[in-house]
């Protein structure tokens, strides 16, 4: 039964029946999932976990369900959250946070196993059935959604970013309470270590209590401390891989210039670090910059020595105590 409706395709199973459909059906499902997710790991290749439903317009007694769409988390807010704000700016869709279903760790299978069970970020969608009953409306939302979760070949700039520990916790800096944003401020400073200490630790630095730690990681959607600390765990994971395993591979149309192609991914990389800038920090970058009696040193690292020598050659027409820090003398 289903809202009151018998479905006789699932009446009258013998447990051998049972057997069947879950060793042809329910097993190679979750062993796909299970491979395709391990493989990307092994190949340093950052992972969102997608779930996709749909609901009917009415459930029971209830209320019809006025959602367009849902967005659904059992804590980790990473994407649902960078969603929802993609929703509310690109569409007039009424948007239902944990609506029309919430995530069941007890009794849902696939989004707590194979992604809150190892800290990927993920989202579930409900999307309201009259709005794909027909070709025309499965095709919109094909296309939305395509725009959304591309595929590596197909991203567009209007897709919301997923945002890193880091600049999740930026952003939200106006948001803490005073005791808080001390705690946010430790984790900026000492980016991702403090973060990796036990809660005591990761207090006493910032000087507050156990208590406002795990305020602080509920204010980052996490449920627990060690979904924060897995959390930290994957970005140092994908980060301690070579340059080349952090840049997605993408096919381009043939006929697309080589130029054009360049371009588009400047001008991408450009709106990323624009969206990610924190107008504060810059303020105080500036104010530092501007003090004639500091002295600024310029180091990079691996490839970013190249920007921190031409940051510093501009800057030393225009500041009297620079200094460039190169590989010979870093110590």
């Amino acid at each position: 039964m289903s809202d009151g409706i018998r479905i006789p395709g699932n009446e009258g199973f013998s447990r051998q029946q049972i057997e069947a459909r879950r060793t042809e059906i329910l097993e190679p499902y979750q062993k796909k999932i299970a491979y395709t997710r391990d493989a990307r790991r092994a190949a340093s290749q950052p992972t969102l976990f997608f779930s996709m439903h749909s609901c009917t317009p009415v459930f029971g007694n209830q209320p019809p369900r006025p959602w367009h769409i849902g967005i659904m988390s059992d804590g980790d807010w990473r994407i649902g959250d960078a969603l929802i704000e993609f929703l509310e700016k690109e569409t007039n869709f009424c948007i239902g946070r944990n609506q029309s279903y919430e995530i069941n760790t007890a009794t849902d299978y696939t989004i707590p196993v194979h992604a809150i069970g190892r800290s990927l970020p993920y989202v579930e969608i409900e999307i309201h059935q009259d709005l794909i009953g027909d070709e025309a409306g499965q095709q919109a939302w094909a296309d939305l959604l395509t725009d959304i979760f591309p595929d590596g070949s197909t991203a567009k700039n209007t897709a919301p970013a997923v945002r890193s520990l880091r600049e999740q916790v930026r952003q939200k800096l106006p948001d803490f309470t005073d005791a808080e944003r001390r705690v946010a401020q430790t984790l900026l400073a000492d980016y991702p270590v403090a973060g990796l200490e036990t809660i005591a630790r990761f207090a006493k630095r910032a000087g507050t209590s156990g208590p406002t730690i795990l305020r602080f990681v509920s204010q980052l959607g996490f449920q627990t401390y060690a979904d924060f600390q897995n959390a930290l765990h994957e970005e140092i994971h994908i980060r301690l891989q070579g340059p080349l395993t952090h840049y997605p591979s993408a096919s381009h149309p043939e006929k697309t210039d080589l130029t054009e192609q360049v371009s588009e991914t400047m001008r991408a990389n450009i709106a990323t670090v624009s969206q990610a800038l924190a107008q504060e920090d810059l303020r105080e970058i500036t104010a530092l910059l501007s003090d004639v009696d500091r002295t600024a040193f310029f180091l990079g690292g691996r490839f970013s020595h190249i920007l921190a020598t031409y940051f510093h050659h501009y800057m030393r027409e225009l500041h009297p105590k620079v200094r460039l820090v190169r590989d010979t003398s870093a110590t």
